[in-house]
């Protein structure tokens, strides 16, 4: 792991004040070994080593971007990254250090979104809803499902760390329909992402602030069924929400139960999410009588 980073690094020192063709040639080696090493992460169990490891490539791709700021696939690679290591490991602990990673990987996802298909911010916001989605569908299909998705993700994560700014709330329709669209392109991107964001969506609002639970929970189980119940992130995620809100402390105990019981998966690509949740799911397991009244005890009988 050390060595790759320092390999990275070098290289991008060493290249990155030559000309825009070496420039080109470094970063997309800079892309293809992040794609790599990705891989390799996801497979690992450690994810203490993984959080330690992320800031260094994440400082890398920002330095990249600055000196190559059209790069579409860097910008998205950027994005990734913040998005990632702020879900992952900052959130809980720190929301206004993960909003400024949001933020950051929003503004890269924008940038991209315009140098690429020539939509600025303002196409999309303060447009009426028909209008949206018109330029949304003749703009983006199946193979544009990754800058489109990503650009949703990390507006949205955006949006939901900073709830208290109106203005920010008031963009978030936008959202939805970008996320609807890739949800309607491909809702198997990334083992059901779309879903899991509208999992997320329906299911943290009661329905009596306008919400809708039960489609929440329908997404969550779509995702289960996809990933044949190995992606176990998904369960703290369903618990955190959908039974949350409900308030069924049951349900809610059984999915976090299931998460830190869980065996190894098969399939190796889950094996880092599935480490940093049965870590979060001990937390919120410990924590059950904060997000719930107490069962009520049995009457003694007389």
């Amino acid at each position: 792991m050390k060595s790759i980073i320092l390999a990275c690094l070098c290289l991008f020192l060493l290249f990155c004040h030559l000309g825009c063709t070496s420039k080109g040639i470094i970063n997309s080696y800079l892309i293809a070994t992040l794609e790599g090493t990705q891989s390799s992460l996801q497979q690992s169990k450690n994810h203490q080593l993984v959080e330690r490891a992320l800031p260094p490539f994440i400082v890398m791709v920002d330095a990249a971007i600055s000196d190559d700021p059209e790069n579409v696939e860097l910008l998205i690679k950027g994005a990734q990254l913040h998005v990632s290591y702020a879900l992952s490991f900052i959130e809980d602990k720190d929301p206004l250090w993960a909003s400024i990673h949001y933020e950051t990987a929003k503004d890269y996802a924008f940038q991209a979104i315009e140098h690429k298909y020539s939509i600025k911010n303002q196409d999309i916001v303060g447009q009426e809803e028909n209008k949206a989605k018109e330029i949304l569908s003749q703009t983006f299909d199946k193979k544009d499902i990754k800058h489109l998705f990503w650009w949703g993700m990390s507006w949205g994560l955006w949006i939901n760390a900073n709830r208290d700014s109106i203005k920010s709330i008031g963009e978030f329709p936008y959202v939805r329909m970008i996320m609807e669209h890739a949800l309607n392109l491909e809702p198997g991107y990334e083992n059901g992402m779309p879903h899991l964001f509208f999992g997320l969506y329906y299911g943290s609002i009661h329905k009596t602030l306008g919400g809708d639970p039960e489609k929440g929970k329908e997404h969550f189980e779509k995702i289960l069924e996809m990933t044949k119940g190995e992606w176990i992130s998904v369960k703290v995620l369903y618990a955190r929400t959908y039974a949350r809100t409900i308030q069924d402390r049951k349900l809610y105990e059984k999915l976090l139960q299931e998460v830190i019981d869980a065996p190894d998966p098969v399939n190796k690509d889950y094996r880092l999410s599935n480490a940093i949740a049965k870590k979060q799911a001990e937390v919120l397991l410990s924590k059950i009588d904060e997000y719930f009244l107490p069962e009520k005890e049995e009457e003694e009988e007389l």
